[in-house]
């Protein structure tokens, strides 16, 4: 059996840090600060919209506090901007044996799982990890306070779609296959991880292929940089051109991606969301502007749409537009209204300009 080591203890590795506890799945939670003080004192609650519960993690706080063995998976849940000094930080850390004789680095030894937005981790990874997978993640869930998080879902707290990024036993697909994978063929460790996301009360498929749902996924994650800027507002009809924008520049890159992989691998209904009273359900990139981070995700979500266009040789404008207020915001630029409903009207206006020029 494995042992997860869950880098990170915000919402997507708090939550499933709580259901891995609920499942008697064995792991350890790496949290810090207010976080990790929260956690230790008075556990980890979980709020959902018809129960809560408070899970009791054992939690570390550095990776120099986790003897490493040779049966454990290193779960990467941090944002991806976060990622490299995570991974430089865990991947020459040792790992022993029961007489305590090392065997080699994590890197060298065990298997790493991306719990990340995007698709820039999948190439920084395998830098430092000989064995990586990547895991697609459909589930709002927000961090609340230290100590405490919201999961806005009626049944399953998460769709997981997993899939083998690098290993020396992954079986190579062939290019763009999006079709569920023969469980038996997959590394044991997804194998062993499936199982226990399943116990934990996710919604779990492993895939051989994960990078067309990758990309899919990416399409929804659009909408962070911004929600992060008008919040509650409706922006429906500015997501839906920045998506637009994205499938233009999948089709110059030649990338193949699904439309809707909840839909096509059968989990949808197993996800549907509900509110919770007193609760805003907001993006990541927002709690992460709310809470005065200093750094925000968006970069590598619309950002990453920008800088696929930007190698085959085209533009994306209404993304980089979207960046560049995120970042403005961040850094306290006052040229950009400070009222929501302003700044959703400031961007229908700046993409009205664009759609003008592109005549």
């Amino acid at each position: 059996m494995s042992r997860y080591i869950i880098v990170g203890a915000g919402a997507i590795g708090g939550m499933l840090s709580a259901g891995f506890c609920r499942a008697d799945v064995e792991h350890v939670l790496v949290a810090r600060g207010s976080q990790a003080d929260a956690v230790e004192n008075a556990g980890l609650t979980v709020r959902t919209p018809h129960e809560t519960l408070t899970a009791h993690p054992t939690v570390v706080r550095s990776a120099a506090q986790v003897n490493l063995r040779p049966d454990d998976v290193i779960i990467l849940a941090v944002k991806t901007q976060q990622a490299p000094t995570a991974l430089s930080e865990w991947a020459d850390r040792p790992v022993e044996d029961e007489h305590g004789r090392q065997l080699g680095t994590a890197g060298e030894c065990l298997p790493l799982m991306l719990f990340l937005n995007g698709t820039d981790a999948q190439e920084q990874a395998p830098r430092w990890f000989r064995t990586v997978s990547t895991t697609v993640i459909y589930t709002p869930a927000v961090y609340t306070e230290p100590g405490q998080l919201a999961v806005f879902m009626e049944d399953r707290w998460a769709g997981l779609i997993t899939g083998p990024v690098c290993g020396p036993d992954v079986p190579r697909p062939q290019a763009g296959a999006t079709s569920t994978a023969d469980n038996a063929a997959l590394p044991h460790y997804l194998q062993q991880a499936d199982r226990d996301f399943t116990a934990g009360n996710f919604a779990s498929v492993l895939v051989p292929e994960p990078s067309p749902y990758t990309f899919g996924k990416l399409l929804a994650n659009l909408a962070n940089g911004i929600d992060a800027l008008v919040g509650s507002v409706d922006y429906s009809d500015l997501l839906e051109q920045l998506q637009d924008e994205a499938r233009s520049v999948y089709e110059a890159a030649g990338i193949v991606h699904c439309p809707n992989p909840p839909e096509e691998l059968g989990f949808a209904d197993r996800i549907p969301e509900a509110p919770i009273d007193g609760v805003q359900n907001l993006s990541s990139t927002w709690q992460s502007m709310a809470r005065g981070t200093g750094n925000i995700e968006a970069d590598y979500l619309g950002g990453e749409i920008v800088r696929l266009a930007h190698l085959h040789g085209i533009r994306a404008p209404k993304n980089s537009l979207v960046m560049q207020w995120c970042r403005r915001v961040m850094t306290g630029d006052t040229t950009i209204p400070a009222n929501p409903e302003e700044r959703a009207s400031g961007l229908r206006e700046a993409f009205d300009q664009l759609n003008k020029e592109a005549l």
